[in-house]
């Protein structure tokens, strides 16, 4: 499938020297990306952001900001 994104100059970057890094060409730049995407995606495990050590708690989630009557999300 073919499409348009937008990044940004840094990403941009990086993923154009990835590219010549593996391949050795800027050409290769959808197989870099798509890799990267499938890896983030694909293979990983969805982690919650851990908070530990804010507020003086050992562990905090975002949830705890919640008022009483949102507890039932």
């Amino acid at each position: 499938m073919r499409t348009t994104v937008y990044m940004e100059d840094d990403i941009y970057k990086k993923l154009i020297n990835e590219s010549i890094e593996k391949y050795g060409t800027a050409k290769k730049l959808s197989e870099v990306l798509n890799a990267l995407l499938r890896e983030a995606l694909l293979t990983k495990p969805q982690k919650r952001k851990d908070f530990s050590g804010m507020l003086g708690k050992e562990r905090f989630d975002l949830s705890d900001l919640r008022d009483e009557s949102d507890r039932r999300i």
